[in-house]
């Protein structure tokens, strides 16, 4: 996912022209997905912890 990112994000920028309406809307929603990663990350890692506690116990 991360070299797909790179790729789309080389492709808009290397682009001599304003990037189309596409692009954009690809762009926009590559880094909604990404946030959705970053927040499903931060829930796993509050589950596990909450998992090792309740082992603890």
């Amino acid at each position: 996912m991360a070299t797909q990112w790179f790729l789309l994000k080389n492709h808009i920028y290397a682009s001599t022209s304003e990037p189309d309406c596409t692009d954009t809307e690809l762009l926009k929603e590559n880094e909604n997905l990404h946030n959705r990663v970053r927040e499903l990350e931060l829930e796993v890692t509050i589950l596990r912890q909450t998992l090792r506690e309740l082992a603890g116990k």
